[in-house]
């Protein structure tokens, strides 16, 4: 069972018109948002892009369980490989029955769930096999980790357990909402100028695109952006409220993560902390062995009697401490979402309406899709090579799935765990 740091401070917030008791970590603790993140933007909260009220008190009380869940998923990867190290990559053996002691099949189980959720989501063990794909006896001796793949994976929840969840500063920036920048058009006074001249004087390489992003409240040297104008009249400069951009969008160049409006909206993010839906998992009664099996469990998902990975509050909102961990794979590792494929391993292509700095016109292009959610992230993980280990989402279920760690959920569902 994890267990929360037990110095909290208690936020009482009205949440869909209900009555919610949250905890979170006291500003400094293990697992705290703060100072791990410098709050940004003026007095007006997220109308000037900054965090208060309710909107941090849910960005605290996520961010304390995805700090869990980095530390879950880092510890269950050591526990792999060092299992592999030590049986040559077999893992432990197979209790003889159940009157075993408690310990082999505590491991023996551990091993089938963690093992089947790496495969799983990243399609390739943390260590080297005994023979290759051809069959060739490895160039690494069995059991033995791959340094790239664990860099990839256990490196990152290492990272983020260590330099963001230690309770200090990771000098990265927050926003709630990117609403503290306007675009100024050509002929508007410049509001950072002492002389008061006008934008395209102060900023000449401006004229192309028709002006430059301003916020008043953003750092000196960040305060203005020559990032395209809007789109739409109302659109923000990074939350243009079309795909995964209307969550929440890293931005490296400001060294930030910014939470836009539908990612504070709880009738989107509807699940804000983890740790007390244990008891409204729906696991299926029996492992799922048999491709006859999968109607039926595709039924139950539908009916609500069987909870997916992707979805565990059965109530198809998404998962705030997922989102926080896929943004700080894009800010930790400089990771970006991966080319989604189809089932047969096909590139899978959309119509995206993208800026061309040629023509300074937003324009509709084919663009790939991204690996965005559990079959995509599935998907690449058959056939993406290692781009699953690269991959926000792939890094985000796994982790997830190591967190509900009484639960299998290598098909993507709760499963019951491996059985003698």
């Amino acid at each position: 069972m994890l267990l929360s740091n037990p110095k909290r401070a208690l936020a009482l917030l009205l949440t869909l018109g209900v009555l919610q008791s949250q905890a979170f970590p006291q500003d400094g603790a293990p697992n705290s948002l703060l100072p791990a993140f410098t709050l940004i933007g003026g007095n007006g909260g997220s109308e000037t892009g900054r965090c208060t009220g309710a909107n941090l008190d849910n960005l605290k009380a996520s961010y304390e369980d995805m700090c869990l869940m980095a530390q879950r998923a880092r510890d269950e990867i050591d526990f792999l490989v060092a299992q592999a190290r030590q049986t040559g990559g077999d893992g432990p053996p197979r209790p003889k029955n159940k009157d075993a002691p408690q310990e082999d099949i505590d491991d023996w189980q551990r091993w089938n769930r963690v093992r089947g959720s790496f495969l799983s989501m990243f399609g390739k063990d943390p260590f080297a096999k005994r023979e290759d794909v051809q069959g060739n006896p490895g160039e690494i001796q069995a059991g033995q980790p791959i340094p790239f793949y664990n860099t990839l994976t256990r490196g990152f929840y290492n990272r983020v357990f260590t330099e963001y969840c230690g309770g200090v500063s990771a000098q990265k920036m927050l926003l709630c909402t990117d609403a503290d920048f306007k675009f100024l058009e050509i002929g508007t006074v410049d509001p950072g100028d002492p002389q008061r001249r006008n934008i395209e004087d102060t900023h000449p390489q401006c004229r192309n695109v028709g002006g430059v992003w301003y916020s008043p409240n953003m750092p000196a040297g960040l305060r203005y952006d020559e990032r395209p104008p809007p789109r739409n009249p109302g659109d923000g400069i990074v939350c243009d409220g079309s795909g995964a951009d209307s969550l929440a969008v890293t931005v490296r160049d400001w060294n930030a993560i910014v939470f836009c409006n539908e990612g504070l909206d709880t009738n989107v993010h509807k699940t804000i902390t983890l740790q007390d839906l244990r008891g409204s998992i729906k696991a299926t009664n029996r492992r799922y062995r048999r491709q006859e099996d999968r109607d039926s469990v595709l039924q139950r998902i539908r009916l609500g009697t069987v909870t997916k990975l992707e979805d565990i509050k059965r109530d198809d909102g998404e998962i705030m401490p997922v989102t926080w961990m896929h943004e700080l794979n894009h800010l930790v590792m400089l990771n970006k979402d991966q080319p989604a494929l189809d089932r047969e391993g096909n590139r899978l292509k959309k119509t995206g309406n993208v800026y061309n700095d040629d023509t300074n016109q937003y324009e509709d292009r084919e663009v790939d899709e991204l690996s965005y959610g559990y079959e995509l992230s599935r998907n690449l993980a058959v056939h993406g090579g290692l781009s699953g280990m690269i991959n926000p989402d792939s890094i985000s279920f796994f982790a997830l799935a190591m967190f509900f760690d009484e639960f299998d959920w290598s098909r993507g569902f709760a499963m019951p765990l491996k059985e003698l």
